[in-house]
């Protein structure tokens, strides 16, 4: 998309919110990719989540170096994050340590919102039904890519 010298930084900041719903795209000022994601915690990062607080309780774990075996799922481990079960440790990449959120939510104690909708690593939607772990353990569904890149429009009026 060509923006011509008169283009304001609202209408920039428009056009990228409308297609980051869509397909995504690349911003003109920055050429970084933007797109809208949005992610639910299937069976898959249920069990992640279970394996983590198995070896370091709420402790912190270097998933790759005590976990090995789940090293290659680590982004989708990571993701847990966005409901407040799992938390950066430090400055180190991939030490983890299980919240008590994410604790109680693997012992049925807590409910969680279905599915977020995330923009640049932060929650900009979230669903209004919650599920329990019970659930995304039943969820047999694992990664899809092309699911994870269809359009994903947000109710959120982010004109303000």
């Amino acid at each position: 998309m060509y923006f011509p010298d008169s283009t304001t930084l609202g209408e920039v900041r428009k056009y990228i919110r409308d297609q980051r719903e869509e397909k995504g795209t690349c911003c003109p000022g920055c050429q970084g990719f933007s797109k809208n994601y949005r992610y639910s915690v299937n069976a898959l990062k249920a069990d992640l989540l279970t394996e983590v607080l198995l070896y370091g309780g709420l402790d912190p774990v270097h998933v790759s170096k005590d976990l090995p075996h789940i090293k290659q799922h680590g982004g989708e481990l990571a993701k847990t994050r966005h409901w407040g079960l799992l938390e950066p440790v430090g400055t180190h990449t991939g030490v983890w340590r299980v919240t008590l959120k994410g604790k109680q939510f693997l012992k049925g104690n807590v409910e969680i919102p279905e599915w977020v909708i995330t923009y640049n690593n932060v929650v900009i939607e979230e669903a209004e039904n919650m599920i329990t772990a019970e659930w995304s353990f039943a969820k047999s569904e694992r990664f899809n890519f092309v699911k994870h890149m269809l359009p994903v429009r947000t109710n959120r009026d982010e004109s303000k």
